[in-house]
């Protein structure tokens, strides 16, 4: 409803102003959520942070920072003699707690509520920038009281993370989490999928291993020649747009960008296996749109259209 201008202009005696410094409320600012790749670059965004997490694991026992992770952080504080609002505390110290707590199970994260079908029990999956994490709410005794507690059921780094075999419907999300399946019931299905997604596509900008999908071969110096399915540590170096530059048996050299694969953080066995799986579903849907062009989409969709070779192998 507009109120009239005479109202508007001149403030009746009974109207309360409220400014910083009468105001009867407190608002207070989290920090909940990191992408893969963000960084803190403002003295001020640090300082907010690390006083929070501070806050979370000395006073307020934050409940998604599990004991382990708390005792951890707290012996680091007691070293140096930090406490809450510490003013004594230097920025690389700032920096350091900042980057453990980004290193914690669920503490910066997206936690949708779900069930989990065959359990009765209240679940959460938690979306993070380092994993993706399956919680269940149990009874806890904490300093003499019973509270709920989010235990965790299973959790997977995304390097490790297939999400091709994760499908999205209306009310339902089916997922793999730790070698094991789960359908999740949740109106966020296609919110986490893309969730998941983003930051895998975020990680695989940032690097540091790459696994060959095809062959290399060539006799300048400058270049780096590979056979198929090896894993090519990537150097910091800047080359020319769609090529990279990385080191291979003993050899280093710049080389095509499209004949690789991204390998999420380390490049672990289960990693590799990852960017296997990628390379493999990217090939099969480029499949189908070739044979949707050629047959009609009706005949493209058929699983006999389906390519099931996995284009490392073959």
């Amino acid at each position: 409803i507009m109120a009239p201008l005479s109202m508007l202009s001149y403030p009746s005696a009974e109207w309360r102003v409220y400014d910083s410094r009468t105001m009867p409320w407190r608002l207070r600012v989290r920090k909940e959520v990191f992408t893969p790749n963000e960084k803190l670059d403002s003295p001020v965004a640090i300082d907010l942070v690390f006083n929070q997490i501070v806050r979370d694991v000395t006073v307020a026992r934050h409940k998604h920072i599990d004991e382990s992770e708390r005792s951890e952080l707290v012996a680091f504080l007691e070293k140096k003699g930090i406490t809450a609002r510490s003013k004594t505390a230097t920025d690389a110290e700032k920096l350091e707690v900042v980057a453990a707590a980004r290193r914690w199970n669920t503490y910066f994260a997206r936690h949708f509520p779900v069930v989990v079908e065959g359990d009765n029990r209240a679940h959460v999956l938690s979306v993070g920038a380092a994993a993706v994490a399956l919680l269940v709410c149990e009874k806890a005794m904490v300093r003499g009281e019973y509270k709920m507690a989010l235990e965790t059921v299973g959790r997977q780094t995304y390097a490790e993370l297939d999400i091709g075999g994760w499908r999205a419907t209306q009310n339902a999300l089916h997922c793999n989490i730790a070698g094991k399946g789960y359908v999740l019931t949740t109106r966020s299905c296609h919110t986490i999928l893309q969730a998941v997604e983003g930051y895998q596509i975020e990680l695989a900008k940032d690097a540091r291993y790459v696994l060959s999908i095809k062959a290399y071969e060539t006799r300048d110096d400058t270049l780096l020649s590979f056979p198929k399915n090896v894993v090519i540590a990537l150097s910091s170096r800047v080359v020319d747009k769609g090529w990279l530059h990385g080191t291979y048996d003993g050899k280093t050299g710049a080389f095509p960008a499209s004949y690789v694969s991204a390998i999420i953080g380390e490049p672990t066995q289960a990693a590799i296996e990852t960017a296997r799986m990628q390379v493999q579903r990217q090939q099969t849907k480029v499949s189908l749109v070739q044979k949707r062009s050629v047959h009609g989409s009706k005949t493209a969709l058929l699983p006999d259209h389906v390519a099931t070779t996995d284009p490392l192998t073959s």
